[in-house]
């Protein structure tokens, strides 16, 4: 990747600037509010004596006194609300003060690095790239010994899908409350929170996790309004995220949530683009691009790698869905799709392409290996039936029909048509055995 330089925008001059005429006129305003109070309170006493021994009428001196009252409240009420509003730009321009104390050139550089990333790579990059290159830059701006994104699923809970340091890997198998921990503190209360010494998170995390860590930080990043994410800095010195930090985080937070919602955004379109909506599988799209790259890896280690696929539909469907219904037959496929799965190895691939046609990518397969796992399948089903709502049983078969690399074909293309083929054959046959011919017989 090529480097990209930014120009450096001296945000703290400018800043510096307006900071110290608007302070100066918020002060103007407050001690010229205390001298406009003690000019009206001297005036209203004086019209006070002025109406007492004056020649007026009981009643006319009441309604006066009354007048005096209600307009020296007036007067009382619009200098408060001058003084109050004084009081919050000062309070405000004196943190602005201590931010562009802390907003060097050097962070202001770095922090316009980070909005840039964003307009390069927000929508662009992988989940756990953006998550690498946001706390890289986030360590510029703010030292840690540890870093990790606080994602809430779908569950409702915290999972961790990246966290770089001490720690680590163990960050990484972390599952917990979305109210636990320092996260869920700053989940809830939706602000940066800083655990000076690890109290809170040690009441909910394992010690071995926070071994050697002392104080953190969690930075809540927002998306329509709620709460995605949180990012935890750890460090393993005490009190490391002083008032300094926490204007810095501030910061960052606003910065780097485009970047990891452009990224989860991206994709997840990707992941839409490559399932099938109704067995949440891959679908032919996601099958071709890995066995593509398969066949690939077979090519280049040649005896050394088998490959099989399998060519896989449901006996009889369409008559299911005629007497069933397709809500039903929805139900089948769902069904066929687990118990085709828990029969697979763990480096197996079982994609729905059209109907009622699965298709399975068997990485290291030869025939005998292809043979046991479809025994295997066979007598998943053969002892499980499938239930209908009216506790119904329907006893589902498979047709099978497979291919290898080398024995049946080289290319992608050649062995899904001999395994689609081979399918074919098996249900004409009316058994689920797969039928095997040799290779120059089919071409």
């Amino acid at each position: 990747m090529k480097n990209i330089s930014f120009h450096r925008h001296p945000f703290h001059k400018i800043m510096n600037q307006l900071s110290s005429k608007k302070s100066n006129n918020s002060r103007f305003v407050f001690e010229f509010g205390f001298l406009l109070l003690a000019f009206a309170s001297m005036f209203a006493l004086i019209i006070t004596f002025g109406v007492a021994i004056s020649g007026f009428s009981f009643i006319s001196k009441i309604i006066s006194f009354t007048l005096i009252v209600i307009s020296y409240l007036f007067i009382y009420k619009i200098l408060y609300t001058i003084q109050k509003n004084s009081v919050v730009d000062i309070k405000k321009l004196l943190k602005e003060e201590d931010s562009n104390n802390i907003f060097d050139s050097d962070i202001d550089e770095k922090l316009l690095v980070l909005e840039e990333a964003g307009k390069f790579f927000g929508a662009s990059l992988k989940s756990i790239d953006m998550f690498r290159l946001v706390a890289s830059r986030v360590g510029e701006i703010i030292p840690f010994s540890t870093c990790a994104f606080f994602l809430i699923d779908k569950n409702n809970k915290f999972v961790v899908p990246f966290a770089i340091g001490k720690n680590s890997r163990l960050l990484e198998s972390l599952n917990i409350e979305c109210r636990d921990g320092i996260a869920g503190k700053a989940f809830l209360s939706r602000q940066i929170e800083v655990d000076k010494n690890l109290v809170t998170d040690r009441q909910k995390i394992d010690k071995d996790i926070l071994a050697d860590l002392n104080s953190s930080i969690a930075i809540p990043l927002f998306r329509g309004g709620e709460v995605f994410c949180v990012l935890v800095l750890y460090s393993e010195g005490d009190n490391s995220f002083e008032k300094e930090a926490e204007i810095l985080a501030e910061a960052v937070g606003e910065r780097i949530t485009p970047l990891i919602i452009g990224s989860l955004s991206y994709e997840l379109s990707i992941s839409n683009a490559l399932t099938d909506t109704l067995t949440h599988l891959p679908n032919e799209r996601a099958f071709y691009l890995v066995l593509e790259n398969q066949v690939a890896e077979a090519q280049r280690f040649q005896e050394q790698r088998s490959l099989t696929i399998l060519a896989i539909d449901i006996k009889n469907f369409d008559d299911l869905n005629q007497k069933y219904g397709h809500s039903t037959g929805d139900c089948i496929l769902g069904y066929s799709a687990e118990m085709i799965k828990k029969q697979l190895r763990q480096m197996d691939l079982l994609c729905r392409t059209v109907n009622d046609e699965f298709l399975v990518i068997l990485p290291t397969a030869g025939e005998k290996i292809t043979e046991h796992i479809i025994k295997r399948i066979e007598n998943a089903f053969r002892h499980k039936p499938f239930t209908f709502s009216n506790d119904e049983n329907c006893f589902i078969e498979l047709s099978f029909g497979s291919a290898t690399f080398q024995a049946d074909g080289e290319t992608a293309t050649q062995l899904i048509k001999i395994a689609k083929l081979r399918k074919h054959q098996s249900k004409d046959n009316g058994e689920n055995s797969v039928i095997f011919f040799p290779r120059q017989y089919l071409n």
